[in-house]
């Protein structure tokens, strides 16, 4: 099985070695282009760079390594769990929910390179999930499991989409504690709170304390 490096490589048409290198210094690369200010918001800023899918090819390499997909695979125990990857990125959690069988609605910002690449990324695993983008925004309807992993920091006013999350879903994956607001991080402009809406479980799980709960 291809490593992502090797997936990333394949579709930039470049050296394996040379994609590594350029993941691992892409999030320094992309802290310094926002400094320069050549946007006008977190997602225009997203959308007009490929640097994130080196930068998000290096996170996920990392997750795996870790063994953080594999974790959460009791969450999908059957087929037909529905899952909301919310700020997909390249697509990692969608194609993992894919192939044990989940629903999946895989979100990002539209016309991004970051989109593009998961589209490919899709075809090449033979998953098909509901795409929709930032100007659908995420849809009214109740889930079992949202992923949101470094979504919630790049956006202005998080805090009102975590509440309604918590109505629409049961479980959340979500990395509140590993965010980071530093010179290496200037695209993270916003703080948020998972409680009381959330309750944490383990590791990046949690689960929703919403009385009123959809679904």
């Amino acid at each position: 099985m291809a490593t992502l490096y090797e997936e990333l490589a394949e579709y930039t048409d470049a050296p394996v070695e040379l994609v590594e290198l350029r993941c691992q210094g892409a999030g320094a690369e992309l802290a310094w282009l926002w400094r320069q200010g050549f946007h006008e918001s977190a997602t225009e800023f997203y959308a007009s760079t490929d640097l994130y899918i080196f930068d998000l090819t290096f996170y996920q390499t990392m997750l795996k390594q870790h063994g953080a997909h594999e974790g959460f695979g009791h969450l999908f125990p059957r087929p037909g769990v529905k899952v909301l990857d919310f700020g997909g990125g390249i697509g990692e959690w969608t194609i993992v929910a894919a192939k044990k069988g989940c629903e999946v609605t895989y979100l990002d910002v539209h016309d991004s390179e970051t989109m593009e690449y998961a589209q490919w990324r899709f075809a090449k695993h033979g998953v098909k999930p509901r795409i929709l983008t930032d100007l659908d925004g995420p849809p009214d309807e109740p889930f079992d499991l949202i992923v949101a992993m470094d979504v919630f920091e790049h956006l202005e006013e998080p805090q009102p989409l975590v509440e309604r999350f918590a109505r629409q879903a049961r479980y959340l994956l979500c990395n509140p504690k590993e965010i980071k607001y530093n010179f290496l991080f200037p695209q993270h402009i916003s703080h948020y709170e998972l409680e009381p809406h959330w309750k944490h479980v383990e590791h990046y799980l949690w689960e929703s304390t919403a009385s009123g709960r959809e679904g």
